[in-house]
Parts: structure tokens; C-alpha cells; sequence
């Protein structure tokens, strides 16, 4: 017999108010399993064709960018994440995959 198991819980980020209801129900899974939450931004929307990378930025005005994108990032999900301590944050950069 195969049991399935969660061993993390990956949650896109999305400034919305559906991006906030999906973030604290993978909070609330991450809670009930005691689990590690992974918290994912992209820069650019992986899934839309016409999205424009920040290609048109380069060395230190890119890792500028990065810098100011992750700690919106953190200051925003950490505050929302009270008391949990398991949940890690990623700033996804590159354009390699796009959809």
C-alpha cells in the first residue's frame, strides 16, 4: 500500500486578495502538517508570453531590483505568517522556463 506524504508546501506569491486566501491556506497546511512553507516570487510572470523580462537591466541595477523585490517579498509574507518559523523565501530571476 502507497501512502502519500507532504513533506513542504511551495506557494507562488501573488499580491492579491486571492493571492492572501491561497496563501493562508498553504499556511494553514503547512501548520496542521508541520511542514516547511516555500514562498516563490518571479520577477517576470512565467506564464505570459508578453511579459518582459528585466532584460533591459543589467549588473548592479538588476541586483538592485532583486534586492528591493525580496525584501517586499519577506516583509509581506513574514508579517502575514505570524509565529510560523518553517517558511523559506525565493526570489525566482531567471527566464529559462517561461512557458
Amino acid at each position: 500500500m502507497v501512502t502519500a506524504a507532504l513533506n513542504a508546501v511551495g506557494f507562488c506569491a501573488h499580491y492579491s486578495p486571492q493571492g492572501d486566501w491561497a496563501f493562508d491556506y498553504a499556511l494553514d497546511l503547512s501548520r496542521r502538517h508541520r511542514i516547511q512553507l516555500n514562498v516563490f516570487h518571479f520577477l517576470t510572470d512565467p506564464y505570459d508570453p508578453e511579459a518582459v523580462p528585466p532584460t533591459y537591466l543589467s549588473g548592479p541595477e538588476l541586483s538592485r531590483l532583486a534586492v528591493e523585490r525580496e525584501r517586499e517579498l519577506r516583509m509581506y509574507y513574514d508579517e502575514r505568517a505570524g509565529d510560523y518559523l518553517e517558511v523559506g523565501f525565493r526570489l525566482c530571476e531567471d527566464t529559462e522556463w517561461l512557458e
